[in-house]
């Protein structure tokens, strides 16, 4: 009899223990071994049979040759030289580890499957190419890996975590002394407010739109040597939290600062003393810039052509401007619409190529005797 309850018992254990084991679990990941030299990331599928990919960036297609453990048991012995597409039986999260030749992850092809990252957990020992659009649209993806990529090939890290809204680690450590282009690199990263100041990014000659829309920016990038960089248009557009120090910075090569602080609504910073001499396009510089009102007047703006919209709703900036050069300049169009301080003499500019000033003082505090008399407004 005793033997008989025995039997019964261990029989209904081993029937829970293969039931448990075949449930449709949240991961499939409890047994997976992690390879320290893998690029590992984990991804979310919401149904069954659902399919992920591994997209990669074309400009590199020839040197692709890359292994994928796809966390569920399958085989890994397949090389791929393309885009690899798995299908998962299961709903869950998956760890994926890449080994081999892989030159560049590219998610800007399909923003859906993009959405489907949820963590990088790993950088491992690829060689990276170029990281641009890496995590494009990764609206999920917690960065969580200690060790820093290898960027030593990389020069293009533009759109690399675009509208990465999660991303806010310590990446200090990043050696990004070869890149050239970060522009748009961390837009619309709505989390992002980490410290740069240790990188070196003296090679680098674009910036543009670099932090725009990263709402939560206020990182110190003091020291940056900027002194390469030609384009610099849209950098802290809409970058609400930003009031970092930047006036040491050397920008005398810029040629484009259009919307540099464009709604940067808490950017007060001291900027006198930028030697903007290149710069040709300086429309909606300050546009909406709320607080700022800071000493522009000694600024060389000979080489500029246009300042439309440059301070339009520019509601705190009153400082004088009487010096300047704007002889090269051919629009001003709305450049102190509803700048409701501003109340500057500026008759004594040379607007003698200005050929656009619509609505060039509307709803500003200047009055008609501080107006320039020359071009378009004669």
């Amino acid at each position: 009899m005793k033997k008989m309850k025995i039997w019964k018992i261990t029989t209904l254990l081993l029937s829970l223990i293969l039931v448990c084991s075949c449930s449709d679990d949240t991961t499939e990941n409890d047994e997976i071994q992690i390879n320290n030299d893998a690029f590992v990331t984990t991804w979310r599928t919401t149904q069954a049979n659902e399919s992920i990919t591994i997209d990669i960036n074309t400009n590199y297609a020839s040197e692709y040759s890359y292994s994928v453990n796809w966390g569920d048991g399958t085989a890994t012995n397949t090389v791929y030289t393309t885009a690899a597409a798995h299908e998962y039986k299961n709903a869950g999260i998956h760890t994926v580890q890449i080994t081999g030749n892989f030159p560049a992850i590219y998610n800007a092809n399909d923003t859906d499957n993009a959405k489907k990252m949820q963590s990088i957990e790993n950088w491992g020992t690829i060689e990276w190419q170029s990281m641009n659009s890496a995590f494009y649209f990764c609206v999920n993806v917690a960065l969580s890996a200690k060790d820093a990529p290898n960027l030593s090939k990389v020069t293009d890290l533009s759109s690399m975590f675009y509208a990465a809204y999660l991303v806010n680690n310590d990446i200090s450590n990043w050696d990004v002394s070869n890149v050239t282009n970060m522009s748009e690199m961390f837009a619309a990263a709505t989390s992002f407010n980490q410290n740069l100041s240790d990188w070196d990014v003296s090679s680098v000659t674009n910036i543009s739109t670099m932090f725009s829309y990263a709402l939560s920016f206020n990182g110190d990038i003091s020291t940056w040597d900027v002194s390469n960089v030609t384009i610099m248009y849209e950098v802290f557009s809409r970058a609400i939290a930003f009031n970092g120090d930047i006036s040491g910075w050397d920008v005398s090569n810029a040629t484009n600062m259009a919307s540099l602080f464009d709604r940067a609504t808490a950017f007060n910073g001291d900027i006198s003393g930028w030697d903007v001499s290149s710069v040709t396009n300086m429309n909606r510089m300050f546009n909406s810039a709320s607080s700022f009102n800071q000493d522009l007047s000694a600024w060389n703006v000979s080489s500029a052509t246009a300042m439309s919209t440059m301070f339009n709703s520019a509601s705190s900036f009153n400082q004088d401007l009487s010096a300047w050069n704007v002889s090269s300049v051919t629009t001003m169009f709305n450049m102190f619409n509803s700048a409701s301080s501003f109340d500057q003499d500026l008759s004594g500019w040379n607007t003698i190529n200005v050929t656009n000033c619509f609505d060039f003082n509307k709803d500003s505090a200047l009055g008609t005797d501080d107006l320039p008399t020359l071009g378009c407004f004669n």
